[in-house]
């Protein structure tokens, strides 16, 4: 009969379908360009092709490949500790589910292809460019990131919407278009783009962590009222120490989350030997890291190096600062004299405000001393 009541309707059958979606937190993902002919070929190339760009041992992450986004090969590639993946696994099968996909929130948050969206989850941000990757961490560090990120986009991305505190990102979003983002549930928004992932997220359950059938092209060949029965999603987003997403709250895998931050902190930082707020630490850091990146020498390094390249028969023979002023000499020599005028050439060129003085001849090589005066 159509009219029985709520309790006389059958039990729900049992999902067919389980997608995990992992929190930005947990992964780090860049774009690279990997023009394989298969998706082993790419991942096991993207640990040589981001040496140097992910602070861990590469036999201790997990490379998940996502498809190529252009006729070059570029796409993108999520990196998760094989721990941390492995834990999450661990996590699921203790509550009887077995995912049949793994995602990144911020991979398949749906962005328009010409915008970056920054989306205030609490206690997380997300900030997303859709195929040119993004990322996700608490909400109070993530403007800082933003300038650096979005400066290796902006030509590609023309707006940003954002549904975030306005005032904390003003400063970051300084020079940029912004929109206001219409603001939903995030949970929901997730939900069903988990459902249909866009080609360019990576699927985290590759190689070691594939399940048995590969289960992916069909699941993105069905259409969302299809699935509607059938699917589980299980949205893991998570602070450090804590679950906060659609009331769940699990204090057991809330401590396993925390003690592997932590384990990554002591990896990442083995000089630090106590760890007492590990979120207040964890920002002193960055704080600390953003100042340096603003110290004079660093800024005058790369321009300094690319100049040296250029014109090899010059030699760096000392680099000289005095705190607190931003002005740093350079001590340099060649024995060829056209060699160090057309590397202070290369400078100005470059932008450098850069002033030369001769010096007296060093073991028979021109010598000369560089005065960069850095904003």
């Amino acid at each position: 009969g159509g009219g029985g009541a709520a309790g006389a309707r059958r039990p729900a059958a049992a999902p067919k379908r389980i997608i995990l979606v992992l929190a930005g937190v947990e992964a780090q993902v860049r774009r690279v360009t990997l023009p394989a002919r298969s998706e082993a070929q790419a991942r096991a190339a993207a640990p040589l092709m981001l040496r140097g760009a992910i602070a861990a041992a590469p036999e201790a992450m997990h490379y998940a490949i996502g498809d190529p986004v252009d006729a070059d090969g570029a796409r993108l590639v999520a990196v998760v500790a094989k721990a941390r993946m492995q834990r999450w696994l661990d996590i699921c099968g203790r509550h009887g589910f077995e995912p049949h996909s793994a995602l990144v929130d911020f991979t398949i948050w749906p962005t328009a292809p010409d915008a970056v969206e920054i989306v205030e989850t609490a206690p997380l941000t997300l900030v997303t460019g859709g195929a040119r990757g993004g990322y996700a961490i608490e909400s109070g560090l993530a403007p800082s990131l933003f300038p650096r990120w979005f400066d290796a986009v902006r030509a590609e991305a023309h707006t940003v919407r954002i549904a975030a505190d306005r005032q904390a990102w003003r400063s970051a979003l300084a020079g940029a278009a912004v929109e206001d983002l219409e603001e939903g549930d995030p949970l929901a928004i997730l939900a069903e783009a988990a459902v249909a992932p866009p080609a360019h997220a990576p699927e985290l359950l590759q190689g070691p962590y594939a399940p048995q059938a590969d289960r992916r092209g069909a699941g993105r060949s069905l259409t969302l009222w299809r699935l509607a029965a059938a699917l589980a999603l299980i949205a893991v987003l998570l602070q450090i120490g804590s679950l906060v997403f659609a009331g769940m709250r699990d204090a057991r895998a809330a401590r396993e989350t925390l003690a592997l931050a932590e384990q990554d902190f002591r990896e990442a930082r083995p000089d630090v030997r106590r760890i007492v707020n590990l979120r207040a630490q964890v920002r002193a850091l960055l704080n600390s890291a953003e100042q340096s990146k603003n110290h004079p020498v660093l800024a005058v390094s790369e321009p300094l190096i690319a100049a040296v390249q250029a014109n090899p028969l010059v030699r760096i023979d000392a680099v000289r600062h005095t705190a607190p002023g931003r002005r740093v000499l350079v001590q340099v020599s060649a024995r060829d004299l056209q060699a160090l005028n057309a590397a202070a050439q290369t400078l100005r060129e470059d932008g450098a405000a850069l002033t030369t003085r001769d010096l007296a001849p060093v073991e028979g090589r021109h010598a000369a001393e560089w005065e960069f005066e850095v904003p």
